[in-house]
């Protein structure tokens, strides 16, 4: 759901709430994305005030999972 997340997460935990495959915490997928990226802490600032982790997270995610990558 990238940046939209924040606003319907508890409609989407509770569709999901039976569903036995894994969901990953945006906010948690967007910080070990930072951590993996090594930005400068400028970088980084610019980064999170414009909301780009939230909204790369499902991108990121997508990523990780596909190519099998241990974060």
């Amino acid at each position: 759901c990238g940046g939209s997340t924040s606003f319907i997460e508890a409609p989407i935990n509770d569709f999901f709430k039976d569903w036995k495959g894994q969901l990953i915490n945006t906010n948690a997928m967007s910080i070990k994305m930072l951590e993996k990226l090594e930005l400068t802490q400028a970088a980084s600032n610019r980064f999170i005030e414009q909301y780009l982790p939230v909204r790369f997270a499902d991108a990121w995610g997508e990523f990780v999972d596909l190519s099998g990558i241990k974060i």
